[in-house]
């Protein structure tokens, strides 16, 4: 498959020089034998080369392993856009969707940090109630030292 890959690459780069040279010798077009033999050897190669690229594709979609471009990819080279500004916006909203879960999560860490210390000073505290002997009092220590463990809270 990445020799099928590296073959489409290949011939779709030939393809565009094809038509460049096709554009610069349009654009100097001079009525003579050789303007018109160059001309035709261009849109030759061009037909042939857009056939092989046909037969490849139809190849390579035949393969188990289908590539799936991004419909967002295929839009923005329809408007003429750069498919490597698709991936760089992609990666920054991505970053940016990472830093907001993190900053989530040491909130989380923070309010459990302080929760577990509340209910410590609440229960297990100097001056809580009789109610509780020293065995729940351990009990609850233990607990809120295992949630805090298991959250990675120092």
């Amino acid at each position: 498959m990445a020799d099928q890959l590296t073959s489409i690459e290949s011939k779709t780069k030939d393809l565009i020089e094809t038509f460049n040279e096709l554009n610069l010798t349009v654009y100097d077009y001079a009525n003579t034998d050789d303007t018109q033999n160059s001309i035709l050897n261009n849109l030759n190669k061009i037909i042939t080369t857009i056939k092989d690229l046909n037969q490849d594709s139809f190849a390579l979609s035949k393969t188990e392993k289908n590539v799936n471009i991004p419909l967002d990819v295929i839009q923005y080279i329809e408007n003429t856009r750069n498919p490597d500004v698709y991936t760089r916006e992609f990666v920054e909203s991505i970053q940016l969707a990472n830093d907001y879960q993190r900053e989530k999560q040491l909130a989380l860490k923070n309010m459990s940090k302080k929760l577990g210390q509340g209910i410590l000073d609440v229960f297990c505290g100097d001056n809580t109630d009789e109610d509780i002997d020293d065995d729940e009092k351990i009990k609850i220590k233990e607990s809120v030292e295992s949630i805090w463990r298991r959250g990675g809270i120092q």
